[in-house]
């Protein structure tokens, strides 16, 4: 018995749910019904009136028939009706959902292919000055080999074979961040052009790299400050860096030694923005690539400034320019008048992948934090 009483309700749901689902079965079944029904109250009605009395006009148990039959066909058809508008209505709103969902798809595609224009060509710049942190990364034996503090100034010392070795080891690495910094100069070159094509790349562009400021001169005079989406000029910038470590590379090996020599005491001196050491390879390494590119920076030194790579500066720029909420205020900005795109807009970017490599980002994020500068006082590097 229990196991029939709980199976009653369940049974009942599904043949409920095969007469809304099959209406022309339910009319039949209704119908069937109003027909037993009226049998029933026909031979009820003729049993009674013979019983009783003379048989009963045919009219009158006509007419009982017909009021009985005609109420339950007419309660069956309006039954009917009333399943078929509600499939009806259902069917109506499964194609009202199926029609939002194809709009949002293709918002997010034309979103993603709108906003390409910036991310594609960024990425790629990125990728690029990943490409740079991985020449020191890889080769950091080459970089920080030991030499002889006493001997850097001596012309004999870039002869001594080990010396000779490690120079010409690193002469290539060079070219490699020489290209490096060329092709970081085309694809910024290329964002700068797609960024413009249209009003999702612009906004994007603006609400990231147009909130960003980069110093070229070392000591971080007011002159020197240079807006990220002054691209143009970033790219100038970093041609002529490239150009400055092709002709270090073809330098006599005296020349290179006290290059290298250079870059690795000041990244070696270098302090945090609180005039504290502190002990980080990766950081450590993006200073040595800065001061090889900037290799003149060492004159600034005798002035006492504080000095801080302009090539590490850019790089941590660059990689800290992209935030997820700047691209949704952004998109969100340019679909203002429309909210349910706006809500679209929010959705894609939560999809969007960060376009900066996580290494990256971390060790510069740690250089943001550092913030490392050198300098130079009577008593030695502070």
């Amino acid at each position: 018995m229990p196991t029939s009483s709980q199976d009653g309700p369940p049974r009942v749901r599904e043949a409920l749910t095969g007469l809304v689902q099959h209406p022309l079965r339910a009319f039949l079944l209704g119908s069937a019904a109003a027909g037993v029904v009226s049998a029933l109250v026909y031979w009820a009605y003729a049993a009674w009136a013979l019983g009783r009395l003379a048989p009963p006009p045919d009219e009158a148990v006509a007419a009982s028939v017909a009021l009985v039959l005609g109420t339950a066909v007419s309660f069956a058809g309006a039954l009917v009706a009333i399943v078929i508008a509600s499939v009806a209505l259902r069917l109506q709103q499964a194609q009202d959902r199926r029609e939002d969902l194809q709009a949002s798809i293709d918002l997010l595609r034309l979103l993603s292919e709108e906003t390409s224009r910036f991310l594609t060509p960024y990425a790629r710049a990125l990728q690029s000055a990943r490409k740079l942190l991985a020449v020191v990364e890889i080769h950091r034996d080459s970089f920080w080999a030991p030499l002889d503090r006493q001997r850097l100034l001596d012309p004999t010392y870039a002869a001594d074979p080990a010396v000779k070795a490690q120079i010409d080891f690193v002469v290539p690495h060079l070219a490699s961040i020489a290209a490096a910094l060329r092709a970081m100069s085309e694809q910024l070159s290329l964002l700068h052009t797609d960024s413009h094509a249209n009003p999702f790349a612009s906004a994007v562009f603006q609400r990231t790299l147009g909130h960003r400021k980069w110093c070229t001169d070392p000591g971080g005079a007011p002159s020197g400050e240079v807006g990220l989406d002054a691209l143009p000029t970033v790219c100038a910038w970093l041609e002529l860096k490239a150009r400055r470590l092709d002709v270090l590379a073809a330098a006599p090996r005296g020349d290179l030694l006290v290059a290298l020599a250079s870059a690795r005491m000041l990244a070696n001196s270098a302090r945090t923005q609180h005039a504290e050491p502190f002990d980080d390879a990766a950081v450590r390494g993006v200073l040595l690539l800065g001061f090889l590119a900037d290799a003149d920076v060492v004159q600034d030194l005798r002035t006492g400034r504080e000095l801080r790579s302009p090539l590490a500066e850019l790089l941590h720029a660059l990689a800290s320019a992209y935030d997820a909420q700047r691209v949704r205020q952004a998109l969100c900005a340019v679909l203002a008048d429309h909210p349910l795109l706006a809500a679209s807009a929010d959705r894609f970017v939560a999809l969007v992948p960060s376009p900066v490599d996580a290494q990256m980002q971390a060790c510069l994020t740690r250089y943001g934090a550092l913030r490392p500068r050198v300098r130079l006082t009577a008593n030695g590097f502070a």
